[in-house]
């Protein structure tokens, strides 16, 4: 039985919602009326699993998708895209989940057997090397994480032959990633570039929710800088989109008015803002 299949029957019994967004795994829950957004996974992250899923749901599903690679293994080719489809459910699942060792196992079996299939440069393999370089920050390698990171970026830059949305998710990874080396400025050039491609795309799909999260990222680096103005104006626009998109009282939104009011307050008192 396939990955998807196993996951439409949970969908079915009622364990699993379906969803066709693209998630930001991070370790929070936001809610608004009528729908839930599920953040279960390493911060930053934007993982395509297609449906939201609890922590506890994770678990049970790893389990399913293990039994389904190991009769996969016992029916299929080994270096066939199929292998490689079941190699990389898996480990976004355990990626999700947190197992940061299995799932950069299972990432590097996926990404060497399209590479064989497909060739290195292709969106495949550029796609599973951003994953790789998130793994590796999370795993604390932060030199391995740059590595894999720089390389998606440069061979998606290729494959695709303009900055368009397929990119958006690495340069978010390596925004993230400059601003936990604490190197601001290279931080906020690329989380820059992903806000004016996700800005420009005509590509709807949770363009706005990226968008919020994005600026709310980007004032971070600023506040990293002692940049306290700069930082006010990314969560105001941060607070606009994710107030028109999530709602006033949806957590995110009430996180961003709680900022900019605090860093607000302290502007005007005269507060120096510590880093």
């Amino acid at each position: 039985m396939s990955a998807l299949r196993i996951v439409q029957r949970l969908v079915t019994k009622g364990r699993l919602s379906p969803n066709k967004g693209l998630h930001t795994a991070a370790t929070r829950k936001f809610t608004n009326e009528g729908k839930k957004i599920w953040y279960s996974g390493p911060k930053d992250t934007y993982i395509n699993s297609g449906f939201e899923l609890k922590n506890e749901d994770t678990e049970k599903l790893i389990e399913l998708l293990k039994e389904s690679l190991k009769l996969k293994l016992l029916s299929c080719t080994y270096c066939s895209e199929e292998i490689a489809k079941h190699y990389l459910e898996l480990a976004i699942m355990e990626h999700k989940n947190l197992l940061l060792n299995d799932s950069k196992n299972h990432y590097l079996k996926s990404f060497e057997i399209y590479k064989k299939i497909f060739g290195e440069l292709s969106i495949m393999c550029a796609n599973i090397q951003t994953y790789l370089g998130v793994v590796h920050k999370d795993l604390g390698d932060l030199k391995k994480a740059e590595e894999f990171l720089q390389l998606s970026l440069a061979n998606k830059r290729l494959i695709i032959k303009e900055e368009n949305y397929l990119i958006i998710d690495t340069l978010n990874n390596l925004g993230s990633l400059y601003q936990h080396k604490k190197e601001f400025e290279t931080s906020i050039g690329y989380f820059e570039d992903c806000i004016r491609i996700l800005i420009s795309s005509p590509i709807e799909l949770n363009k706005n929710e990226q968008i919020a999260l994005c600026y709310y990222n980007l004032s971070f680096s600023y506040l990293g800088l002692n940049d306290p103005h700069s930082a006010i104006t990314c969560l105001i626009r941060s607070y606009a989109v994710a107030q028109e998109t999530f709602g006033p009282d949806h957590t995110l939104t009430v996180r961003i008015r709680e900022l900019r009011n605090r860093l607000q307050q302290e502007v005007d008192a005269g507060k120096s803002l510590p880093v």
